[in-house]
């Protein structure tokens, strides 16, 4: 064993033989004179910006090592072909976006005229924490081109849009343009753009952007490396102005004409919020996401998926067993003359079939947490006695009820699993206005599940004779795409 001399203490300090230093770490900090060991964890060995970014993890007084966890708050991945207008806004002048080739298109029409702009943005706006909870926002984006057009701007992130002309009133983003890529921090119209960022695209190469961003700094990185850190500044309050930001890409043509067409694709985005367990259930999660009752995402119409038109009664359904009046959407208003006699047929009140997934179409699962069977009105006078048993039924592969199960290793048919839900009715003949009540079945903590391509039924049976007699009503069915 070998030994090291201090030159001016004469204190010794042993070697091992293979030149490794043989040394006792003092365990009591508090002890004057002597070292200790400090933990700290690198996040970036500063490859780019030349110095290592490490943090010192964080214990309690009791001394327990405080940990946290991230939250989703929102996440889209560009693979269907039309816009999910439930969950996203759009602006145009000239310039055109599309949904082709599993992502999001900007300049779809391939232009280089002047004054030209357009922007897709989240209808959602995600709010900007303290310090202790940062936001990390995460696009997957790819150029077609080693840079930009002169001419262009090109900026992806969070910010308050303008116009579609207009650069960005607030926010903190990605910009490219013909002098490179900036990380770029905005407040309230007052840009902080730094020197362009060390990077090259290469064409068609999908890249992950990322920035984290916190009341008071910035942080950018690609493809897990950083890039660029922006600090608030010292004569602001905070770093961007609005208490909440969209996601949005927005790419625009200025004053004169574009050098090239240039395109670029965004293929998914995500947005999550850093070292806070939010007390929300899923289900309240996934609607925040644009996965309430409203049309699923790739779609080619958007809007409600209830049949409830504007203005206007629910279509007269002539009630036939099994297969009618088979409303295709989960739940609305409608309207049917009663049967004259009993009868134990089901008939598929609604008859809603929950998209299979494609390449296309995203396959989501449907949770029922709930259904309500609205109050039934006497709209004809119903002759005598009348008793609406309602059921409902999940998981069948075809709209019919008489859809029966497969045997086993056969092609695969699912016959319908049906629940009764309740009933209405009426001892004696009603006039046209009365009113039977309603009723709601809580599904909330075993819910029913309609997985993609299978059907959801509301059934309704009619077991009292009423002579004659018409009634309309409604449905709402609860729940969320997963």
């Amino acid at each position: 064993m070998a030994y090291i001399q201090g030159d001016t203490t004469g204190l010794k300090a042993e070697v091992l033989d293979k030149g490794v230093g043989n040394a006792t770490l003092v365990t009591t900090p508090a002890i004057e004179d002597t070292g200790f060991v400090a933990l700290a964890c690198e996040s970036d060995p500063g490859t780019v910006i030349g110095t290592a970014t490490r943090y010192q993890p964080e214990a309690s007084i009791d001394y327990r090592l405080r940990v946290g966890q991230d939250s989703v708050l929102d996440q889209e991945v560009f693979c269907y072909a039309n816009q999910n207008t439930g969950k996203h806004g759009y602006i145009t002048t000239n310039l055109t976006m599309s949904l082709a080739s599993a992502g999001l298109l900007t300049n779809a029409s391939s232009i280089t005229t002047i004054n030209s702009g357009v922007m897709l943005r989240t209808q959602r706006q995600f709010a900007i924490g303290g310090q202790q909870t940062p936001l990390y926002v995460e696009t997957n984006f790819s150029l077609s081109a080693t840079s930009m057009a002169t001419n262009s701007t090109l900026d992806f992130g969070l910010f308050l849009p303008g116009t579609a002309l207009v650069s960005p009133l607030d926010g903190v983003y990605f910009r490219l343009n013909s002098s490179g890529l900036f990380g770029v921090v905005n407040n309230n119209n007052t840009e902080t753009v730094g020197t362009a960022l060390t990077f090259t695209f290469v064409a068609n190469r999908i890249y992950q952007f990322v920035i984290t961003v916190t009341g008071r700094e910035a942080q950018f990185w690609i493809d897990d490396v950083l890039y660029a850190r922006v600090p608030c500044p010292v004569t602001q309050q905070s770093l961007v102005q609005a208490g909440s930001l969209p996601w949005a890409v927005h790419h625009r043509i200025g004053g004169t004409a574009a050098g090239s067409v240039v395109q670029g694709k965004v293929w998914a985005y995500s947005v999550y919020v850093g070292d806070i367990n939010q007390p929300k259930m899923w289900g309240h999660t996934c609607t925040a996401m644009g996965g309430g009752m409203q049309v699923q995402q790739g779609a080619a119409v958007g809007g409600q998926l209830a049949t409830y038109a504007l203005g206007a009664a629910p279509g007269a359904s002539t009630l036939t067993a099994s297969t009618a009046p088979a409303i295709n959407t989960p739940g609305g208003k409608w309207n049917a003359t009663i049967p004259a006699a009993a009868t134990e047929s089901d008939f598929p009140m609604y008859s809603w079939l929950n998209q299979a997934g494609t390449v296309a179409i995203p396959g989501k699962m449907f949770v029922c947490t709930g259904i309500r069977i609205g109050e039934t009105t006497v709209t004809t006078a119903l002759g005598g006695p009348m008793c609406l048993e309602w059921g409902v039924g999940f998981g069948s592969t075809a709209a019919t009820l008489a859809t029966t199960e497969s045997a086993s290793f056969a092609a695969t048919t699912k016959i319908a699993r049906k629940m009764h839900l309740g009933s209405q009715g009426s001892v004696t003949a009603a006039a046209a206005g009365t009113t039977l009540p309603g009723f709601q079945v809580d599904f909330s903590h075993a819910p029913l599940t309609v997985n993609p391509g299978e059907y959801l039924h509301v059934i309704m049976r009619s077991v009292l004779a009423t002579v004659t007699g018409a009634c309309r009503g409604g449905v709402a069915v609860l729940g969320y795409f997963e």
